[in-house]
């Protein structure tokens, strides 16, 4: 496993542990919803509106801060994450040595002299 992928493994968690009970959630309420008032269906109650409606303030006010401390919640992890996520990668550039990386491996040439006849990449690709 990469680095990369350690660091965003329990972030990913976490976002599938908190999106799984609304999307069930969610999916239960379109199948109770489309068998509960099923057009075909003869004793399906009639869509009204008005008084009749209203629903009940408890539910109404649970449902806005059950999903806004959901939404919160995962707003600020995310935030936590990515600027851990970004110092933790400065600090390890900042501990790098500025020189760069030496390769291992037999040595080759830097560069090879071009053949007669053929003609150098600079002008077989720049000037067509």
């Amino acid at each position: 496993m990469t680095s990369t992928a350690k660091d965003n493994q329990l972030d990913f968690n976490v976002l599938f542990v908190i999106a799984l009970p609304v999307l069930i959630g969610v999916w239960e309420w379109l199948a109770f919803a489309g068998l509960r008032w099923n057009s075909k269906r003869k004793d399906a109650p009639e869509s009204v509106g008005g008084p009749s409606a209203a629903g009940k303030r408890s539910a109404e006010w649970s449902w806005i801060v059950i999903t806004s401390v959901v939404v919160l919640f995962l707003a600020g992890f995310g935030t936590v994450e990515l600027y851990a996520g970004t110092v933790l990668a400065v600090a390890k550039a900042r501990t790098r040595s500025n020189s760069p990386p030496v390769p291992s491996g037999p040595k080759r040439p830097l560069s090879r002299a071009p053949v007669r006849g053929r003609p150098t990449a600079t002008r077989s690709f720049l000037f067509r």
